[in-house]
């Protein structure tokens, strides 16, 4: 009887303690702290207490507040474990938003079905849970079917349910199933402030700006939008492109702003490259007290990328001074805008970026390169495309560094950047190869260009680029007929510009070769290509090597209403000096609209010229 009393007393003093130690536990996870709720379960096993599931259950929800999952997860292990599998719903429960906070989704699915089957009864909150648990993988569908087996379980759907289905719709291409989520919502129950953020959020991502603005102003209707949901706002019309409309919301009275709603509107601001509002937007923030920071300040300096290089290089110097520690999107944004202005601007910033030892990225080196291009400064763009270091180049940084050395006639530089970008497994593209054809073109070396072009025709479809740079090669080389050839071939696989024409024509008059050049005038006429006297010069020119005066004559007679130039002059003169019919040249070329008194010295001075050399 001793015993009985003893084991009923040890009993009771048992009971006594689990539920101090649930109690104390329970006040320690509303308090967040967990560190403290894992000891006293140390502490019970220690006195040789068996937790029951009241306790295991309050030690995992601690963890769970605390967002410690791990701990959580470890020690509903241990509870099936201990107790054969007796689980409630509030464990279940806080497991389930573990495996949420873990991005374990599948789990908290299965434990939510595997509860079911222990005929635990799973409440709502469980469901929200699992579908909020989804989030982060945007499977919409799946939150879609939870919700359709809330009436199945006898349980009704509520705000929060949703809620977390609709954060679920973040995929770009299910926007308008969001909004019908919403308008379903709508008819059923009064949403909040958390429904209209969530669904403008969405919109937001997928720049729909159009919807978005509709449902902003709706939204002014029902509840007062935060700054979160005029963040969101004022980044969908950022991604559309529709900055005025950004900043319209920022004026709109009453609605509450911070630093990331004035960041988002400058941002929006330039991409439009509307630099004035962006040093607005600086003022104003100024004004409200707020300090601005590199977020701010960047896009301001990205909105100069039209060529106000003067102003990027006063405001960088202005953040230096301010102790602000610029970064590498603040010097790419500046060397941007010497990229359309100041090439020394450009590449001085590259300079201070490396110097700095900030990462050196394919964006500032792609603009570098380019200022270089721009402005024909083929050894800088070589330079910085040899200290790219680490940095993978690409197609463009090649295309970049070939297309200065074409403006200069840098074939040879031109020619081992190609090769280069083959050594690199980059596949060249026609812009490549009509870029060094171009190099090749400046300096005469026809047979480069066409070795190129040979190339690019069996590894592309050659452009009009490239063709008309080979010919033009060709022109310069007094290589008529292969001038004509490449035409006829660039005939054959589009429809041919006045540039190849004027470059054949030129090439055939350099040799006299009157026959082709009339042919190519006919094709021209008969083609309706936009001419310019150049093409008619180089037709004259032609007969006039040919010593063929009276085609020569016929074709400055019947000028297609074109503008003649002085070498038209000097042509005209040539085609009638032969017969001493300076009168001639007087009369047509004061019908051609030029001085009669510039057209007498000048045909004077090439008579005596003539007769000096006679």
């Amino acid at each position: 009887m001793d015993a009985d009393v003893y084991l009923s007393h040890a009993a009771q003093m048992e009971a006594q303690v689990l539920r101090s130690c649930t109690s104390t536990v329970k006040s320690l996870g509303r308090a967040v702290q967990w560190q403290r709720a894992l000891a006293q379960l140390a502490d019970l096993k220690r006195q040789e207490v068996l937790p029951d599931q009241v306790l295991c259950s309050s030690v995992i929800t601690a963890c769970g507040n605390a967002g410690e999952w791990s701990w959580a997860l470890s020690l509903f292990d241990t509870l099936l474990q201990g107790l054969k599998g007796q689980v409630d719903v509030v464990t279940c429960t806080s497991v389930i938003r573990a495996f949420g906070q873990r991005q374990r989704w599948q789990e908290a699915v299965l434990l939510l079905h595997e509860c079911q089957g222990r005929r635990v009864e799973v409440n709502c909150i469980s469901y929200n849970a699992v579908i909020s648990s989804l989030k982060d993988r945007r499977h919409w569908r799946r939150a879609a079917q939870l919700l359709l087996e809330l009436p199945e379980q006898s349980l009704k759907a509520d705000l929060v349910s949703y809620n977390a289905a609709l954060s679920t719709f973040e995929a770009v291409e299910a926007w308008s199933q969001a909004q019908r989520l919403l308008h379903f919502i709508q008819q059923k129950m009064q949403v909040d402030l958390i429904s209209y953020s969530t669904t403008l959020s969405m919109l937001a991502t997928a720049e729909e700006w159009r919807p978005a603005l509709l449902l902003f102003y709706v939204s002014m209707q029902d509840v007062k939008p935060d700054v979160i949901a005029l963040n969101s706002m004022i980044s969908a019309c950022g991604g559309g492109g529709e900055w005025q409309k950004a900043i319209m919301l920022l004026a709109e009275p009453g609605l509450p702003t911070n630093l990331v709603t004035y960041n988002t509107v400058t941002s929006a601001s330039s991409r439009g490259f509307a630099w004035k509002n962006t040093e607005h937007l600086l003022c104003k923030l100024s004004q409200k007290a707020l300090k601005a920071d590199l977020l701010t300040y960047n896009p301001v300096l990205d909105a100069q990328v039209t060529g106000n290089w003067r102003r990027v290089s006063m405001l960088l110097n202005f953040l230096k001074d301010n102790t602000l520690e610029v970064d590498a999107v603040t010097h790419t944004a500046a060397i941007r805008a010497g990229e359309m202005g100041r090439w020394t601007h450009a590449l001085q910033t590259w300079q201070n970026l490396v110097a700095c030892g900030l990462e050196v990225d394919l964006v500032s080196c792609s603009a570098t390169i380019s200022a270089c291009e721009k402005h024909a400064q083929w050894h800088r763009a070589q330079h910085v495309l040899q200290k790219l270091g680490g940095v993978q180049a690409d197609v463009i940084v090649f295309n970049g560094a070939i297309g200065a050395c074409a403006k200069r006639g840098a074939w040879q530089r031109a020619h081992l950047v190609l090769g280069h970008l083959k050594t690199e497994d980059i596949q060249a593209t026609v812009a490549s190869y009509s870029s060094t054809i171009t190099a090749c073109e400046k300096s005469r070396m026809w047979q480069t260009g066409c070795c190129l072009l040979e190339q690019l025709i069996v590894e592309h479809i050659p452009n009009e680029i490239a063709f008309n740079a080979t010919i033009s090669a060709c022109e310069k080389a007094g290589k008529w007929q292969l001038a004509l050839l490449l035409l006829r071939d660039l005939k054959q696989g589009s429809h041919a510009a006045i540039i190849g024409y004027n470059a054949a024509l030129s090439a055939c008059a350099q040799r006299g070769a009157w026959a082709p050049a009339l042919e190519l005038l006919l094709e021209v006429a008969t083609q309706r290509l936009e001419s310019s006297i150049t093409t008619y010069n180089a037709g004259i020119g032609a007969c006039q090597r040919a010593a063929c005066w009276r085609i020569g004559h016929e074709l400055l007679q019947n000028l297609p209403g074109l503008q003649a130039d002085l070498i038209t002059m000097a042509l005209a003169d040539q085609v009638f000096n032969h017969a001493g019919a300076c009168d001639r040249v007087i009369e047509l070329l004061a019908s051609m609209g030029f001085d009669c008194q510039d057209c007498f010295c000048f045909c004077s001075s090439n008579s005596r010229a003539s007769s000096h050399t006679q």
